[in-house]
């Protein structure tokens, strides 16, 4: 039996010593300071990252878009003209675009919001089964994913089941206006209306009497999108629906008004479907401004083939003129990225990114297929818009 008293001066069994203690305190420290900047490292970039939908999904997916409203169908897909490559080559060079949420979100708009750790995204999207306007809120790394309904009520003129492609534009005062295509009952046509909301998740609030975009003799209105020059100048930017009523299908774009929620003056045509590649539709509008110069972006061709793709133009100011710039499609399908379309840019804090749907696996909804949401990072080389690699 050891009978020596216990007076501190040899270390208990079990214990550590003060040299001991001090390495695993430090090991301690480097271990959350190594997590502390991950963590705000990937709040700050915004990516959106894989999100665990996308483990081990299965085709078909749930959320599927509601049916074209009443008399109206999809064109018909053009093929590639001869001397037109069905496949722009290098899309994805080397696959850089990966799915960062495997259930159906198609037409999608990412509006990138700072916040006290770093920036917090929130992609919107067309209607689903479950939601009139779902919007997809995530941090990141640490993801805190959730799906809410950011517009749970339509205005009395409207009518539910065909609520596409919103989009969201902060106002000066910390509000937020949210663009969006509805039916409008009364004359059966796809329109653009708006609603107002202090919070990026809503729920948004639509009070309007009526659309505030609907050109009835060119077909109604889909697909809003919001444009700010660098000097602060808004516009919108729409596409008339002429596809619904054989009538040619064009992009437009209309000032805003000071608290835009309104549309100004007369809507100026920016480009019209009148490439063979287009398949007689233009559509899904987006525009970005780079060292003087303006770049509008569109989707083109049927949206439920792989022919649908992205086509790219020139604008020498925002309501134009525009030269597209070449006669094949920006950025067509590829593998496990077909039919490109309803792309839309924003800032991650890093790069200029675009997000936009596509099928990546079956085509078409008959086909169990759905539309993934994707994104990548875009850069400009002589004034030219490439995807990065």
């Amino acid at each position: 039996m050891n009978s020596e008293p216990d007076d501190g001066s040899a270390p208990r069994r079990g214990a550590l010593g003060p040299r001991w203690r001090r390495g695993l305190l430090a090991l301690a420290v480097v271990a959350i300071v190594a997590v502390v900047v991950v963590v705000v490292d990937a709040r700050r970039s915004g990516r959106l990252e894989p999100s665990p939908t996308c483990e081990d999904v299965e085709p078909g997916g749930t959320r599927f878009r509601s049916p074209l409203p009443p008399g109206t169908e999809p064109a018909e897909p053009a093929p590639p003209a001869e001397d037109s490559p069905a496949r722009v080559d290098p899309a994805f060079r080397p696959a850089d675009a990966e799915p960062v949420y495997c259930e159906d979100f198609a037409d999608p708009f990412v509006l990138s919001t700072g916040a006290a750790v770093g920036t917090r995204i929130f992609a919107y999207a067309t209607n689903t089964s479950d939601s009139v306007l779902p919007v997809l809120s995530t941090g990141s790394l640490l993801r805190s994913e959730e799906i809410d309904d950011a517009l749970a009520e339509l205005p009395e003129w409207s009518e539910p089941g065909a609520v596409w492609a919103p989009s969201v534009l902060e106002r000066d005062d910390g509000g937020l206006v949210l663009y969006y295509t509805t039916t409008h009952r009364e004359s059966g046509l796809q329109c653009i209306s708006r609603a107002v909301a202090d919070d990026p998740l809503g729920p948004f609030v639509d009070l309007s009497t009526g659309p505030i975009v609907c050109p009835a003799d060119l077909g109604g209105a889909i697909d809003p999108s919001p444009f700010v020059t660098d000097d602060g100048t808004a516009y919108l930017l729409w596409k008339n629906d002429g596809n619904c009523c054989d009538i040619l299908t064009r992009i437009w774009i209309q000032r805003l008004s000071d608290d835009r929620e309104e549309v100004t003056g007369e809507p100026s045509e920016l480009v019209a479907a009148d490439q063979r590649w287009e398949g007689g539709v233009v559509e899904g509008p987006s525009m970005v401004e780079h060292d003087g110069r303006f770049h509008l972006f569109y989707s083109a061709n049927a949206w439920d083939t792989a022919a649908y793709a992205i086509g790219h133009a020139r604008c020498e100011a925002p309501a134009g003129p525009c030269t597209k710039s070449g006669t094949t499609p920006w950025l067509a399908s590829s593998e496990g990225v077909r039919g490109p379309g309803g792309q839309e840019l924003f800032d991650d804090g890093d790069e200029l990114q675009m997000v936009f749907h596509a099928w990546p696996g079956e085509v078409g909804y008959d086909a169990g297929g759905f539309r993934s949401l994707f994104t990548t990072g875009i850069d400009f080389v002589d004034g030219d818009p490439v995807v990065v690699e």
